[in-house]
């Protein structure tokens, strides 16, 4: 109730989103994340996909001998990785 900040009804939501639990019980509410109630995404395949995507850009533009797709696919990299090190930094 301390960490409800005194409201009940936060509490018996938390509660109700468990799916064993029919009686709730203190040892329920110890247990009990403050987080239980959001859902997260996980994106990194995502990530790891595009990642790799412009690795093999990188390659196959080195491999066919063009210059400026190797200097693009390399800016792309250098992008993400700027991207991926500020959401590191969000975090």
């Amino acid at each position: 109730m301390n960490l409800a900040n005194g409201n009940p009804f936060a509490v018996v939501e938390l509660i109700s989103q468990l799916p064993v639990s029919k009686k709730v019980t203190a040892d329920h509410i110890r247990k009990i994340d403050h987080e239980a109630g959001i859902v997260y995404r996980d994106w990194s395949w995502v990530l790891m996909a595009l990642w790799t995507l412009l690795v093999i850009s990188r390659f196959i533009a080195l491999g066919s001998h063009s210059f400026e797709g190797y200097i693009l696919a390399g800016m792309g990299t250098s992008i993400f990785v700027l991207f991926k090190y500020i959401v590191k930094l969000r975090k």
